[in-house]
């Protein structure tokens, strides 16, 4: 029995379909080889004549689509893209619908939603008060010193109602509540004006530390020193 790839070698190998090789794989036999040559080349084996794609396994289908063809490939994907906006088009949420959105979101708010924090990486933190999510390395450091001066204390969820720059009702929500010093604490590294209209407004103790306190705190965990009672530094 001969090569069926047409080479005109004798079969060694018989497959399932009752096909011979000259080779233990077909891709080694010489005819099979050479055609895969010419196709790489941009040239059809059987007839000679130059691919109509090009070099196969290079140029992507729409390579050899002529200009007209071409747009009309693409007046076809546009067509098909106004179509899905259309159906779309002029719907707008009824306003119960937004009046529903905006109080679902409202209370989800109230309820301590936690949020991205801007840039801060979301850090877990197994402490005292449980494992904690914490707003980047500022707030670890806090967790940590909080714990080494044993106190109990939590990650703050309850938000706070307040008047925005804008005159708009918003709310704030303080990083932590510390038992001992009947306050919540406010972990800051920028302060804005928005910042200080919501402690202005804040209705119950609050702390703020801030970068002066952070290196304070870092100094005083990196060197261990011994455990003492450091007054908090108000705003």
């Amino acid at each position: 029995m001969l090569c069926s790839l047409g080479c005109g070698r004798e079969a060694i190998k018989i497959g399932k379909s009752g096909r011979g090789w000259c080779e233990l794989s077909p891709n080694k036999c010489p005819a099979k080889r050479e055609r895969d040559s010419s196709k790489k080349k941009g040239i059809n084996p059987w007839d000679g004549r130059e691919h109509p794609r090009g070099a196969a396994g290079k140029n992507p289908w729409n390579k050899g689509l002529t200009k007209d063809s071409s747009n009309l490939v693409k007046s076809s994907s546009e067509k098909r893209s106004q179509s899905m906006k259309g159906k779309n088009k002029g719907k707008t949420a009824s306003e119960e619908t937004r009046q529903k959105m905006s109080e679902s979101k409202h209370r989800l708010y109230l309820a301590g939603w936690d949020l991205i924090c801007g840039r801060c990486k979301k850090i877990s933190y197994e402490s005292k008060a449980g494992i904690v999510k914490l707003d980047g390395s500022w707030e670890l450091l806090v967790a940590k010193y909080l714990d080494y001066l044993d106190l109990t204390w939590v990650r703050n969820y309850k938000r706070f109602e307040y008047i925005n720059l804008n005159e708009k009702n918003s709310t704030y929500r303080p990083d932590f509540w510390v038992e001992e010093w009947n306050s919540y604490l406010e972990v800051k590294g920028y302060e804005t004006d928005l910042d200080r209209c919501k402690w202005r407004q804040f209705p119950e103790p609050l702390l703020v530390w801030r970068k002066d306190k952070i290196e304070e705190i870092k100094k005083i965990l990196d060197e261990s020193l011994p455990r003492v009672q450091i007054p908090p530094l108000l705003p």
